[in-house]
C-alpha cells in the first residue's frame, strides 16, 4: 500500500513540469542564478511572474519576521498560473545555525492560538524536517536546508508539485 501511495505521488508530482539540468544536479526545474540565490523559472507548473531581489528582497524576507534576524541575502518570487498562484521566500542566514535558530523561532511562534495560521504539522522529506500549516486561504510550507530558510505560500490545486519542486531546488 505505501509503495503504491509513493508511485501514484511520484506520477502526479513528476509530470508536466519541464526539467534540464541545473548547476550539475538532474531534475530540478528550470532556474536563473545569482550567486547563491536559486530562482526558478517555473514551480510546480506555475510560471514566475515577478521577484524581489537584492537588498529589497532581503529587507522584505527579513520584515516578515519583525527584526533584523541575520539574513545576508533573500528574495521573494511570485508565480501564477490562472487562475494559481504561489509564493516563495527564501533567506540565506549567515551560517546553518543561525538558519535553524530562525526556523525553530517560527516554529516556536506558530503555535496552536495562533491568529493566522493553523492545522500546523510537522514530516520529514528527505531527511529533513518540513513545517506545513494552512492560513489565509493558501497552504505553507516552511524548512532549513543548509543557511537557507524557505517557506513557500500555495494557493492552488497546484500544492504538491510546488512543494515538490521548492524541496528539490532545496535539497
Amino acid at each position: 500500500m505505501i509503495l503504491i501511495s509513493a508511485v501514484i505521488l511520484l506520477g502526479v508530482v513528476g509530470t508536466g513540469l519541464p526539467r534540464k539540468v541545473f548547476r550539475g544536479k538532474e531534475n530540478q526545474p528550470p532556474a536563473v542564478a545569482m550567486d547563491e540565490t536559486i530562482i526558478p523559472l517555473v514551480l510546480g507548473g506555475l510560471q514566475l511572474v515577478k521577484t524581489v531581489t537584492g537588498d529589497e528582497g532581503l529587507a522584505q524576507v527579513s520584515r516578515l519576521h519583525g527584526k533584523d534576524v541575520g539574513m545576508e541575502q533573500g528574495y521573494i518570487a511570485h508565480y501564477g498560473g490562472n487562475p494559481n498562484k504561489a509564493t516563495l521566500w527564501v533567506g540565506w542566514a549567515e551560517n546553518d545555525a543561525t538558519a535553524q535558530a530562525l526556523t525553530d523561532l517560527m516554529t516556536s511562534k506558530i503555535g496552536p492560538d495562533h491568529p493566522i495560521f493553523r492545522d500546523f504539522q510537522a514530516f520529514t522529506f528527505g531527511g529533513r524536517r518540513v513545517y506545513a500549516v494552512t492560513g489565509q486561504g493558501q497552504q505553507h510550507y516552511y524548512f532549513r536546508s543548509g543557511r537557507a530558510v524557505v517557506w513557500v505560500a500555495v494557493d492552488s490545486t497546484a500544492v504538491q508539485e510546488v512543494l515538490h519542486d521548492t524541496l528539490k531546488l532545496f535539497p
